[in-house]
């Protein structure tokens, strides 16, 4: 809401329009000002349009003129919208001028051009209204994306988990092969220095090549 609360801050210093709810009361003033409602100010946008526009795969690297373009917002033929207006108010010769010349010269050039406050107000609540529903709808593409990649990363989780158990199982495989394998050779070796003792009774070389080393 930052665009709207802008505007009513400006129209607030300049005293040219005051936003009210339909129970308001007049207040007497020295700078006389046009009441008008929400509800009279409120312009439609092009809801689905926007909606549309978050469908692009970088949704949130869109420019605001973009998604103001896709709700249909228009600048009027005189020039003056709440973009204008917030130029006009920090060029010449409206800066560095005093509330009540501010006031005087901005609406000296509004009826120069033709242009009406309550055009830019209603300009800005459009403008404000297409960035609340982008967001809406941006954020829940991200809402969903966000879940996905949520879901995917339980999957890698519960992927990891396997691994990491079936690895437990091959580690404890190979160190019960190892073992087995300790054994077996333990026993190699042994036959083969029986054999060499038995046969050297009988042979002055030896003819049994007898293992020491566990491979």
């Amino acid at each position: 809401m930052g665009l709207m609360q802008g505007l009513m801050s400006i129209g607030g210093k300049l005293g040219i329009v005051r936003i009210v709810s339909t129970t308001a009361s007049a207040q007497p003033g020295k700078i006389p000002t046009r009441k008008v409602t929400l509800s009279e100010l409120a312009l439609e946008i092009r809801s689905d349009e926007v909606r549309r526009l978050t469908q692009a795969p970088q949704e949130l690297a869109i420019d605001f003129a973009k998604v103001f373009e896709a709700a249909g917002i228009k600048t009027p033929g005189h020039g003056w919208d709440v973009e204008h207006l917030a130029k006009a108010l920090s060029c010449e010769p409206l800066a560095g001028k005093d509330r009540a010349g501010v006031q005087k010269a901005l609406l000296e050039m509004l009826s120069h051009d033709g242009a009406h406050v309550h055009e830019i107000v209603q300009d800005a609540m459009a403008r404000d209204q297409a960035l609340d529903a982008f967001e809406e709808f941006a954020h829940k593409k991200l809402a969903d994306r966000q879940s996905l990649r949520q879901q995917q990363q339980a999957q890698i989780d519960n992927q990891i988990k396997e691994l990491q158990e079936r690895r437990a199982v091959l580690e404890q495989e190979m160190d019960e092969e190892r073992k087995r394998w300790k054994t077996w050779h333990d026993g190699k070796i042994g036959a083969e220095k029986r054999m060499a003792e038995a046969l050297s009774f009988l042979v002055q070389d030896s003819v049994i090549s007898v293992d020491h080393d566990h491979p």
